[in-house]
């Protein structure tokens, strides 16, 4: 029983022994590589891509490029086109004592990292591994703690990780894993308590972190700070747009109220809204738009299906103009900018529904709003794992194709498994592989 990658040769790779990943920091780790078909590591060929005749005609009908990040309810993970042809398992399901977690794709979708999970007697530990779509020159390296959250720099040479670190004044930690360096190193960088959230900066060096709820700092990796805000508002993740041009963040006036607050260049702060609410936001791929939503007090639950008020919903403000727009009418629980940022995808529950709350689909497009067809209800793992952070998911996860033209999410079953639907815009909802979630390349 054992959970397996791939080496460089596309050879299975095997972990044979339950410490391997704390063994892997004092290098005595070994591993098992199997020859193709042979009867220690299994067959290394990944699997081939299914034919025509194998999918439904409504998934072989599907062309959106790149490739599905698929976690499987068992812990195991693979990648999959669009339609559901040409599947590479890069974790398989033999073994319950490893998991794989938390799949992130590289910025050019080259590479994909995911957290491998081992559970022993002595308690969990953690590493992070890095492989090709395929599976194949697989890194694995162990971390200072168990990450639960990954991010890539956009310079696609480092990856930000965040776990329970075990520090009484720091309980939540961010560590990096440095690919440049050989053999590739993680370390600790900075905690935070009671939370910690960030931003990458454009250049990969740096990070906008939310520590506290009096701390909000850009900190170098070495894990010096330097203060951004010395009151930053009631929000959970800021926002720096791929130029480097826009940060934006939340701050506390001086009366209470809670501030949508955007940096451009070198220019003074510049509050985009006010209210008394929290805010949560997604700032538009180019910096040039916030999408936000003010929740009060009652507004936290977002299972709620009270009939909207005429305050409820997604707004987007121009972070030049200041002018808003709302974008739906209804409280959404995640909402995502397409990668060209001329649509917004929100997810919310829908309102009129009775016993199992179902959830609708929303497209805008700038001037109104969509409901896509159909209705679903996540797997447990998104909701407990992904939307309450959907705003820190939003750094380094899209549901988005590259090119806009459709999304994937995972459904939860009447029987509790999962299954991966592809949705193009306009079109039906298409069942295209089992999972519990789901993240589209770049």
């Amino acid at each position: 029983m054992r959970r397996s990658f791939r080496d460089r040769a596309g050879r299975r790779v095997a972990v044979v022994t339950v410490a391997c990943i704390t063994a892997l920091a004092l290098g005595s780790c070994s591993f098992t590589f199997g020859e193709p078909n042979d009867a220690s590591g299994g067959s290394a060929t990944p699997s081939p891509p299914a034919g025509a005749d194998a999918l439904s005609p409504e998934a072989a009908a599907i062309s959106a490029p790149g490739r599905l990040a698929v976690l499987g309810a068992d812990g195991s993970l693979s990648t999959v086109r669009a339609n559901g042809s040409g599947t590479h398992e890069l974790v398989g399901e033999e073994d319950d004592n490893l998991t794989a977690l938390q799949p992130a794709w590289s910025p050019q979708g080259d590479r994909l990292a995911w957290v491998v999970q081992q559970t022993r007697e002595s308690g969990i530990s953690g590493a992070i591994a890095v492989s090709d779509p395929r599976g194949n020159d697989v890194v694995l390296v162990p971390t200072p703690f168990l990450p639960y959250y990954l991010s890539w720099s956009p310079t696609g040479d480092r990856v930000a990780f965040l776990g329970a670190g075990g520090q009484p004044d720091a309980p939540i930690e961010m560590g990096v894993l440095d690919l440049t360096r050989t053999p590739a190193r993680a370390r600790a960088v900075a905690g935070g308590d009671p939370f910690f959230y960030f931003a990458w900066a454009p250049d990969g060096r740096r990070v906008i972190a939310h520590t506290g709820f009096d701390r909000l700092e850009e900190l170098d990796l070495s894990g010096r700070a330097t203060q951004v805000s010395a009151s930053p508002g009631l929000f959970v993740t800021p926002a720096w747009s791929a130029d480097g041009r826009t940060l934006v963040y939340a701050e506390r006036a001086p009366d209470g109220a809670q501030q949508l607050v955007a940096v451009v260049e070198d220019r003074p702060p510049r509050v985009l809204v006010e209210g008394r609410g929290a805010l949560s936001f997604v700032l538009r791929p180019d910096g040039g738009a916030v999408a936000y939503q003010l929740l009060d007090e009652d507004d936290g639950d977002f299972f709620d299906r009270r009939a909207t008020e005429p305050g409820d919903g997604v707004r987007v403000v121009d972070v030049r103009t200041g002018a808003t727009r709302r974008a739906t009418s209804i409280r959404a629980m995640t909402y995502w900018w397409s990668p060209d940022g001329e649509r917004l995808l929100t997810l919310a529950p829908e309102p009129e529904s009775a016993g199992a709350i179902p959830f609708l689909w929303q497209i805008w497009d700038g001037g109104r709003a969509e409901q896509a067809k159909g209705l679903h209800s996540p797997t447990i793992e998104v909701l407990r794992d992904y939307a309450p952070f959907f705003t820190q998911y939003a750094q380094s996860a899209t549901p988005w194709a590259p090119d806009g033209s459709a999304y994937a999410f995972p459904v939860a079953g009447p029987d509790g498994t999962g299954q991966i639907v592809v949705q193009e815009v306009g079109g039906e909802p298409v069942p295209v592989a089992e999972g519990v979630y789901v993240t589209w390349s770049p």
